[in-house]
């Protein structure tokens, strides 16, 4: 359900933003600038995780991009008071479809519902099988000999799990000064994380779950979780419900942040207080 949701959503958003600014080319009242406003609060918080607003977590309100959406309501409310002929029902309709999408977005795409997970912090990382980029099998147990950050990510097409890997480079030099490795778990194939690597350039670890049981035997795993159409680009429909761990040398977790919110990751600074703390 969610992945129809946040693709078709996205269509919508930039098929309204496209026709009103159409509309208003042939005919410029405030009604059609109030369709074009309300679709451009989305079409510009979309565009922006991927470009220019690059985070591994944002306000859970997302307030700064919403008020667009209100705004282009209004819009459409005073233009009709003032004028209200059937065809500017139209925008009307529109704008009040996209508040309905993006508190959908906000407040329940953005969430994830309360789970049952077989981590938790004071116990021992389960046991399990994970690949390396060689395709070679490494047992759990063998990648708790030290210190580790594990972290779990949806893949390459997230930008807040870019962002975050993003950040982890940026405190990789402190986190391995502190004696620890750096795992980074992916649900995509070798080829993406081999990618993912060589763009960040950190001496981490990147393994995946080649049959995701590891992941869904502790909980993390999001069936269904990759928006619809993004298959062609070769990832795959499962994916990894975001979480990072610190265990210590005897692989007791330590430390333990799996996200309600998949907009939102923690700060390093918590991660790495515990690791001091070790």
């Amino acid at each position: 359900m969610k992945r129809v949701f946040i693709s078709a959503y996205v269509v919508f958003l930039i098929a309204g933003f496209l026709w009103f600014l159409f509309q208003v080319d042939n005919e410029n009242v405030l009604a059609y600038w109030g369709g074009v406003v309300s679709a451009f609060g989305g079409v510009i918080y979309f565009a922006a995780i991927y470009t220019f607003y690059r985070v591994p977590r944002t306000p859970k309100n997302l307030w700064s991009f919403g008020s667009t959406i209100y705004v282009g309501l209004i819009m459409v409310l005073t233009s009709l008071y003032s004028n209200p002929i059937p065809a500017h029902y139209v925008a009307l309709g529109y704008a009040s479809v996209n508040i309905f999408f993006w508190d959908r977005y906000v407040n329940w795409y953005s969430a994830y519902s309360e789970e049952e997970f077989a981590l938790e912090e004071g116990s021992k990382m389960p046991e399990g099988y994970l690949s390396d980029l060689e395709n070679k099998s490494h047992l759990i147990s063998e990648l708790l000999k030290q210190k580790a950050v594990w972290i779990f990510y949806r893949g390459n097409w997230c930008p807040f799990c870019m962002a975050q890997v993003q950040e982890m480079r940026d405190n990789y030099k402190e986190i391995s000064a502190l004696g620890a490795d750096v795992i980074f778990i992916g649900s995509q194939s070798d080829e993406k994380n081999f990618s993912l690597s060589q763009k960040f350039n950190i001496e981490a670890k990147f393994l995946t779950d080649k049959n995701h049981q590891y992941v869904k035997n502790i909980g993390l795993l999001d069936e269904g979780g990759l928006p619809l159409g993004l298959e062609v680009l070769g990832y795959d429909k499962d994916v990894y419900r975001p979480a990072v761990l610190v265990t210590d040398e005897r692989g007791i977790i330590q430390y333990l942040d799996i996200t309600d919110n998949y907009r939102i990751r923690p700060e390093p600074q918590e991660f790495l207080t515990i690791l001091k703390g070790l």
